[in-house]
């Protein structure tokens, strides 16, 4: 499967649910950048309200991907494991900007070997942060251009999104999502 297939299924699986998923995407916004347009001081907060956001969209996407049924609510399932979910993401924070300082190249490399850890999370939610991130690095292993190239693809597609009047971006942020869970999705099944 290519990379622009991934893209061409996302589209696919979105099918009258993709106003459920520009709402979904809309209220992540919103709520995410509350704390720091009140305040610029607030950006932890905001830190510590994306990581359970970010494993609820992960929750919301994967039961669009496997054709199971999606309510709004879902996006905030990531607060019924809002401890390992925080841990992750202070520990992705800390590790990829150790890479970035470093040298940009080892931060890209290790961003994307952790990239997968709120689908296994969400996938697993007894798991710990630490073994989360274990995980989705053995399972990036041999992915982490072709999550690259995606990554690339997703931006052009974002900012072509952003020309088309601002408005094409809530049309493109949804496939963006569902392409990423299927990539997912794709590698756990051992497809790409």
């Amino acid at each position: 499967m290519s990379i622009i297939d991934l893209f061409k299924e996302g589209k696919q699986k979105l099918e009258g649910k993709f106003l459920i998923s520009i709402a979904a995407i809309i209220i992540i916004s919103m709520i995410s950048g509350v704390p720091t347009s009140i305040d610029p001081k607030l950006g932890v907060l905001t830190l510590i309200l994306s990581a359970p956001l970010n494993l609820g969209m992960a929750v919301f996407f994967l039961n669009i991907v496997r054709g199971k049924e999606v309510r709004i609510e879902q996006i905030f399932d990531g607060f019924k494991n809002f401890i390992p979910s925080l841990v992750v993401t202070l520990l992705m924070a800390i590790v990829v900007g150790l890479g970035f300082v470093l040298l940009i190249i080892p931060g890209i490399i290790l961003a994307l070997g952790l990239s997968m850890v709120y689908y296994i999370l969400a996938d697993n939610p007894q798991m710990g942060a630490v073994e989360v991130m274990k995980a989705s690095w053995e399972m990036m292993k041999s992915h982490k251009m072709d999550y690259f190239i995606y990554g690339l693809l997703c931006i052009v597609f974002c900012v072509l999104g952003i020309l088309a009047l601002i408005i094409g971006i809530f049309y493109v942020l949804p496939i963006v999502y569902a392409a990423s869970a299927l990539f997912y999705e794709k590698i756990r099944e051992g497809q790409i």
